[in-house]
């Protein structure tokens, strides 16, 4: 496995057609986050008749007024320091390897998207480099999770790995709490380990957040993975309004 930073334009041009042309549960947000960059974009292409005419010359003009290869290369040099000992930890951690390569694209968007079948995801050149390197780590530590949760649960469909499924949440849920592992910690002290979980009762008493809760599940486990996402999952599904109430 092999972690790549392809500087591919027509990848990112796929994207953001997908964007454009694909309703999904992040639709508004994702339309903020364009329009932030390319003010009428979205207006003007709804407008337009040759849609695809005008999505190619507003690609090509995109292109020529931003170049993020200063960027990649920066953030691949910044993230070799790490990438030895980030995934090694992950692999003892979620005791499963990853075998396909993973690709790491740049655009300038605030928004962050992983792509589970292939393997990739997309960071802002707007961002600090540690800032996208955090990044990196939780989308790679989805890709473990995901590869661990197809082993054990082999009969769930795809659909559960995204929103608004609560197996999606569950997801983003764990992320931070491994990333906030000490074992992490120690090798990369910025990773995010805070999700917005965190900040919502997970019960009436109120006496913890929902991410509190699943986390003292993670290390009530000491260690093991499969009795931990297996009663995590028997949670995440009795508990499912209270997850998806808080995101």
């Amino acid at each position: 496995m092999k972690i790549n930073f392809p500087k591919d334009k027509d990848f990112v041009n796929s994207y953001l057609h997908y964007l454009l042309t694909t309703p999904d549960s992040f639709s508004e947000s994702s339309s903020k986050a364009i329009t932030a960059v390319l003010p009428s974009f979205i207006e003007e292409y709804w407008k337009t008749n040759n849609k695809e005419t005008f999505f190619k010359e507003q690609m090509n003009l995109y292109w020529k007024q931003n170049d993020f290869s200063f960027y990649s290369d920066n953030l691949q040099n910044e993230w070799l320091k790490y990438e030895k000992d980030i995934i090694a930890t992950l692999e003892n951690i979620f005791d499963t390897k990853l075998t396909e390569d993973i690709n790491i694209y740049v655009y300038n968007l605030h928004w962050y998207p992983r792509f589970l079948d292939t393997q990739g995801m997309i960071v802002s050149n707007s961002d600090p480099i540690y800032f996208s390197i955090s990044t990196i780590i939780h989308e790679i530590t989805h890709f473990f999770y995901f590869k661990k949760w197809n082993e054990l649960f082999p009969n769930d469909i795809n659909t559960y790995n995204e929103a608004p499924h609560v197996l999606w949440h569950l997801s983003e849920i764990i992320a931070p709490i491994v990333n906030g592992d000490a074992a992490i910690k120690h090798i990369f002290p910025d990773t995010n380990s805070k999700s917005l979980y965190a900040y919502n009762r997970f019960d009436k008493s109120g006496d913890i957040s929902i991410q509190g809760y699943f986390e003292k599940l993670y290390y009530k486990s000491n260690g093991n993975i499969e009795k931990f996402l297996k009663d995590a999952k028997k949670i995440a599904i009795e508990n499912e309004d209270i997850l998806k109430k808080a995101y």
